[in-house]
Parts: structure tokens; C-alpha cells; sequence
């Protein structure tokens, strides 16, 4: 088990984390003690700064780990876009990638979301069309369409652009490197996930300030943990705690190896609060998720008068331990995937069902009950089943291909009309036959 803290939006504020984890520690066992503190949000503060004046001399109590959205993160993001120790003891994590921190398996994202350069990438005429809006003219002037082809093979080229702003280039990068590290434990994101509070209870959102989402979510993001489906999601930017209830994953789980079944676990987000910048604050700083008692109160000083933004301070820590060696745990409370029924409208296709080759996971024991059972394993199972649906899909195909329009009758139809006998009419002439075909009777036998 790993032992981490999750801080918000530090601007500069090492001091204040190493106090308050300095507590902290001093209430614990050594054993106990936290192995890394990750930070998300903005690190760096409105003066492009890491830290405040007097804080070279700080030595964190555990080592810190950063993303960055600040004024801060161009340079950071331009210099060291790997990562770098930036002092000893404190990380930037780089502007994405998959890493190894304690044992624990971390995806990261820096920087923001931008929405013209997703556009870009997707259309490149409807950047180009998006000129004439700004523009007097009737159409985009030469300079405007080629700002929008330069925007466009910046997006599909570049991880980032005009310092801060991550690419659909950076995204698929990203999702690849997650694709090959065997499962996420930990994502660190600045931004919300655009439409995590779909399906969410009233009641579960009591406290949040739903106006400051807007400017502080993204589309990307939110297709980046969908496809990640990490056990937690540290996010930040927003000034304000809050856990949303757990949602379920679509793909990772715990397969049962007797019966092939797949339990799939959550994803836990949390939102932090931002770090006082100022040594009097009102409220609780710290929280875990373990249940032990850490929460430490920082109380005003007697010569200091607090603002209001201070009464209102979110919690800015939170405390979690990891298994990284244990599924994605699952949750009686769980939602489904706030993105499921998105994803399933935006493909326009229903999702197919997941296929499991479960035959290497069983031992052979397993396998001989199977095949006394049933005569063949699991995989030659599910193999001849896809046969027959392709068999089935690929006949009916052929079947509508060849089959002509349907033809339908002049008259009307005869085992609809009580009044119709097998034979009756059959002697009478044409014109008859028509004249009842005319008055809605049947016309009979031809």
C-alpha cells in the first residue's frame, strides 16, 4: 500500500504544503508517513514564479510531484518538457506522459485546453469558415485561411501550442502511452472533466460552485479519463473540494476466471482546493481517504483580520492510499460512465460487446472442467460464435442486396374481407371483378 497526498493549486506556495505536511507527520508513525505529495492545478504563481521569496531553503518533508497550468508552465513546458527535479526534492512531471512514482503508475497532463485547435484538427474548413463571422467581408480574407491551415497542421504536428494550450497531437500521444502501461492508478489533470456531474444526485453536489466549471473543464479531458479509466482523478483550477461519487469503468475490472465474467471498478475524482497564500486560514487544510484522523486546523492570528475569500478556504489536501498491484476497486454507490451514452451518440454506432480471452488465465484444472464440460475451451467457444454472426451478418447483407422492391396488389386483399369465399367470383368476367375492386370489395379469382 502507497501513501500519497493531493494538493491543489499551489501558486508559489511550497512553504505552506511542507508546514502543514510537516503536522501532519509529526501525529504519525514514520511508517505512516506519506511517499509523495502530487500537486495539480496552477504550481506556478501570477509572477511566473515556483515558489515565494525565502523558500530556497526549503526542503520538502516527502517528495513533491507537479503538473502545471500557470503563468510558469510555457517555460517549464518549453524547457523541460520530459520533466525535471527543479530543486531537490520537488518534480515537474513534464507536459504529458506516463510515469513511475512510488510504485505507483501516474498519467499526467499540463497546460490547457484550447477549443479552436480541436476544431482545427477535426475540420480544417470549418476554421477557415469561422473567418467570415469575425471578418466584414463575405468570405476569409487569403491571411485568415492560412492562420487556419497553419492552426490545423499545428494541432495534428505539435503537442503544444503558444505555450500552455495541449493539442489533439499531445492527446493521442498520451492515450497511447496509457494504452501500453497496464492500467492507471493515479491521473493528474489542471482541468475538470467537461460533464462529470452527468447523472450525479442533487444531493451530492450540495456546496459546489457550478459557475466556476465552465471556464475550468475540457472536452479533452474528459475523453482522455474516459479512455484511461484510472482508479482516481486529481483535478484542480476550480478553488474547491469536492469528491464526485464514484462511476463505473466500461473496460477495466477483474475478470473471474472460472466463468469468465468481468467486474469492472470506478474512478474516484477529486477536486482540490487552492493553497492559502497567507499563514491565517479558517478552515480545515488536510483530509484522507483512509479514515485516519489528519485534519489540521490553522486558526487566525490575533493581530490579523481574515478576508472573505480566507472563511471560504477548500480543502487543498487529501490523503489516499493505493494498491498498485489491486484492480480498480468497485463501489455500491457507483454511477454509470458520465461519457457512456455521449460516446455512444457522437459514434453513431452501438458499442460492441467486449470479448474476453479468458483460456490464459485459467489453470489446468480449469481447463479440463471446461472441457469435460463442453467439449472445447472458452476461445474456440467465442471463435465459433463470431463465425456464425459473420455467417449470419454477411447472408442477410447478400439477401437485401438481391431481393427487389416488393410488389403489391392493385386490390384489395381477400383474407381481409369476411365476406370473401375460396372460389366466389372466380366464373365472373373482368369488368365485374373490377367493379368490386373499385366499391373496396374483393375483386376474386384472376
Amino acid at each position: 500500500m502507497v501513501r500519497v497526498l493531493l494538493c491543489g493549486d499551489a501558486r508559489a506556495g511550497l512553504r505552506k504544503i511542507n508546514e502543514q505536511v510537516a503536522r501532519m507527520h509529526a501525529k504519525l508513525d514514520e511508517k505512516h508517513h506519506f511517499e509523495a505529495i502530487f500537486c495539480v492545478g496552477e504550481f506556478s504563481a501570477s509572477d511566473f514564479s515556483l515558489w515565494s521569496d525565502g523558500d530556497a531553503d526549503i526542503r520538502p518533508q516527502c517528495p513533491v510531484h507537479f503538473i502545471d497550468s500557470g503563468n510558469g508552465a510555457a517555460r517549464l513546458i518549453k524547457d523541460s518538457p520530459k520533466g525535471q527535479e527543479v530543486r531537490p526534492g520537488v518534480h515537474f512531471l513534464g507536459h504529458f506522459g506516463v510515469s513511475r512514482v512510488a510504485g505507483l503508475c501516474v498519467a499526467y497532463l499540463s497546460g490547457r485546453y484550447r477549443a479552436d485547435l480541436f476544431a482545427a484538427a477535426a475540420d480544417e474548413a470549418a476554421i477557415a469558415a469561422s473567418a467570415t463571422t469575425s471578418g466584414a467581408g463575405p468570405g476569409p480574407t487569403w491571411e485568415e485561411v492560412r492562420a487556419a491551415e497553419r492552426l490545423a497542421e499545428a494541432a495534428k504536428t505539435q503537442a503544444f501550442v503558444d505555450g500552455i494550450y495541449y493539442t489533439p497531437h499531445a492527446l493521442e500521444q498520451l492515450k497511447e502511452q496509457i494504452a501500453n502501461s497496464g492500467g492507471v492508478d493515479l491521473l493528474l489533470t489542471s482541468e475538470w472533466p467537461a460533464g462529470c456531474l452527468s447523472g450525479v444526485p442533487k444531493e451530492a453536489r450540495t456546496g459546489l460552485d457550478k459557475d466556476m466549471l465552465p471556464n475550468n473543464s475540457s472536452p479533452a479531458v474528459a475523453d482522455l479519463v474516459s479512455s484511461a479509466e484510472p482508479k482516481y482523478h486529481a483535478v484542480g483550477l476550480a478553488g474547491q473540494f469536492w469528491r464526485c461519487p464514484p462511476w463505473t469503468h466500461v473496460h477495466r475490472g477483474e475478470v473471474v476466471p472460472a466463468t469468465g465474467e468481468l467486474h469492472c471498478g470506478v474512478c474516484r475524482m477529486v477536486a482540490l482546493g487552492s493553497v492559502p497564500s497567507t499563514v491565517a486560514t479558517a478552515r480545515s487544510a488536510a483530509t484522507t481517504d483512509t479514515g485516519a484522523n489528519q485534519q489540521q486546523q490553522q486558526q487566525p492570528q490575533p493581530n490579523q483580520v481574515s478576508s472573505a475569500s480566507e472563511l471560504k478556504q477548500q480543502k487543498w489536501l487529501h490523503g489516499l492510499d493505493l494498491d498498485p498491484h489491486a484492480p480498480p476497486a468497485q463501489a455500491a454507490d457507483a454511477t454509470p460512465s458520465p461519457w457512456l451514452e455521449t460516446k455512444k451518440a457522437s459514434e453513431g454506432e452501438k458499442l460492441q460487446p467486449l470479448q474476453l480471452d479468458v483460456t490464459e488465465l485459467m489453470d489446468p484444472k480449469d481447463k479440463r472442467r471446461w472441457l469435460k464440460k463442453f467439449g472445447v475451451l472458452p476461445q474456440d467457444l467465442q471463435f465459433a460464435s463470431n463465425r456464425i454472426a459473420n455467417d449470419v451478418e454477411k447472408a442477410n447483407e447478400k439477401a437485401n442486396k438481391n431481393k427487389g422492391p416488393r410488389r403489391e396488389s392493385l386490390y384489395s386483399n381477400q383474407k381481409s374481407d369476411k365476406r370473401f369465399k375460396a372460389g366466389k367470383g372466380s366464373n365472373d368476367a373482368f369488368h365485374q371483378k373490377e367493379r368490386r375492386a373499385a366499391n373496396g370489395k374483393s375483386a376474386g379469382n384472376f
